[in-house]
C-alpha cells in the first residue's frame, strides 16, 4: 500500500518510521509518531489542516519557549512546516502519560510528589507571565507527565490556540475566528470566564484538584498563585 503523501512530505524532513498515534480529531488535526533521522530522536507529529496557521503559531511560540532556563517544561521543537498543505509542527516525543492519567494512577501523592508538581506549575506559569504568553486550555490533558529522569516532571503541551501580548503580539488566529464555538468552549472548566482567558486561573484550579488545601499545606505556591492571578489576560473576542 503506497504511504500517505503527508508521510512522503515528512521524510524530505528526515522524519521516518511514521504511525498513527491517535484518532484523527473532529478539527481535522491528525497525530503521528515518528523518528527523526537528522537526531535520532522519537518525536510526535501534529498534522495541521489550518493551512499552516495552527503550525506557524505553534513553531513560533515553542521557540520563544524553548530558548529559557526553565525549557525542560516544555516540549522541544525539532522540525515543522509553517504553510501550505501539510503543514505540522514535530516536537520531542514525551514518554509519560497526561497529569490527569496520573493523578488517577499514582493517588494519593506523597507531600514530596505534591510540593515538586505544584512548584512546577508556577515556574510554568512564570515562564509564561514573563514571555507575555496565554496558553488558553491549560488543564490536566495537556500537562504531561514524564518519569524519564525517575521523578516526576511536568510539561505544558499543545500550545495550538495560544496567543501573546507586546511586545510581540500574536493575536487571534482566522481559523479560531471561523469557529467561535470553539473559542467559546476553549478551556472549559479551567477557563476564568465566559469573556476572557487567565492562565493563573487554570493553573489555580489544577493546584485545587491536586491538593485541595494547598494555600494552608504550601503556603509560598499559594502565595505565587494569587498573586499572578489577572496579571495576564486574553479577552473573548469572537469577531
Amino acid at each position: 500500500m503506497p504511504s500517505p503523501p503527508e508521510h512522503k512530505q515528512l521524510k524530505d524532513y528526515g522524519i521516518i518510521k511514521l504511525r498513527t498515534f491517535k484518532p484523527t480529531n473532529r478539527l481535522g488535526f491528525k497525530y503521528l509518531k515518528g523518528k527523526h533521522q537528522p537526531t535520532g530522536k522519537q518525536v510526535f507529529i501534529k498534522l495541521d489542516p489550518s493551512s499552516g496557521q495552527i503550525a506557524a503559531r505553534e513553531a513560533t511560540l515553542l521557540k520563544i519557549l524553548n530558548d529559557h532556563p526553565y525549557r525542560v517544561h516544555f516540549p522541544l521543537l525539532v522540525a515543522h512546516k509553517p504553510r501550505g498543505r501539510n503543514a505540522f509542527v514535530a516536537t520531542e516525543f514525551i514518554p509519560g502519560t497526561t497529569l490527569k492519567v496520573f493523578l488517577t494512577k499514582q493517588a494519593p501523592l506523597t507531600a514530596a510528589q505534591t510540593n515538586s508538581i505544584l512548584e512546577q506549575l508556577v515556574r510554568i506559569l512564570d515562564v509564561l507571565h514573563k514571555k507575555r504568553i496565554i496558553h488558553r486550555d491549560i488543564r490536566p490533558q495537556n500537562l504531561m507527565v514524564s518519569l524519564a529522569g525517575g521523578k516526576p516532571l511536568l510539561l505544558l503541551i499543545d500550545f495550538a490556540f495560544a496567543v501573546a501580548l507586546k511586545p510581540n503580539p500574536l493575536p487571534e488566529l482566522p481559523f479560531l475566528l471561523a469557529r467561535p464555538q470553539l473559542l467559546r468552549r476553549l478551556g472549559g472548566s479551567y477557563r476564568a470566564a465566559a469573556d476572557f482567558w487567565d492562565d493563573a486561573y487554570s493553573i489555580q484550579k489544577i493546584a485545587q484538584l491536586i491538593a485541595p488545601d494547598y494555600r494552608r499545606k504550601y503556603p509560598l505556591v499559594g502565595q505565587a498563585l494569587d498573586k499572578a492571578m489577572g496579571r495576564l489576560t486574553f479577552p473573548y473576542s469572537p469577531t
